[in-house]
């Protein structure tokens, strides 16, 4: 496997795991975010922006290990793991990672 698509897996990894923890907190009740009262439709909308960043990175590293498609692959990778940032990012580690491995795999020609 290439290193740019095992990276970007793994962001993709993080990243949906910290969403649906926090679309969990958001079906306990808890609405508490470091010590600051949220609304739960509001947390309710971080836990979807991140669900759906984490897929989409998910989805380009499978694209990257095409030939044809690692450029589009890429470029999924890198835009959904920035935009990840709003939803959590994955433990701020799985969006690093992501960008990282999308660099990775659009550096790869």
């Amino acid at each position: 496997m290439k290193t740019g698509s095992i990276l970007a897996l793994i962001g993709g990894i993080l990243i949906m795991l910290n969403s649906i923890l926090v679309v969990a907190a958001f079906y306990s009740g808890m609405v508490f975010m470091m010590g600051i009262s949220i609304s739960s439709s509001f947390l309710l909308s971080l836990g979807a922006i991140g669900l759906l960043s984490g897929i989409l990175v998910l989805l380009g590293a499978y694209l990257s290990l095409k030939s044809r498609t690692s450029q589009t692959g890429g470029l999924l990778v890198v835009i959904f793991s920035a935009i990840s940032f709003l939803g959590g990012g994955g433990f701020i580690v799985g969006s690093v990672l992501g960008i990282i491995g999308g660099a990775f795999i659009l550096a790869k020609k």
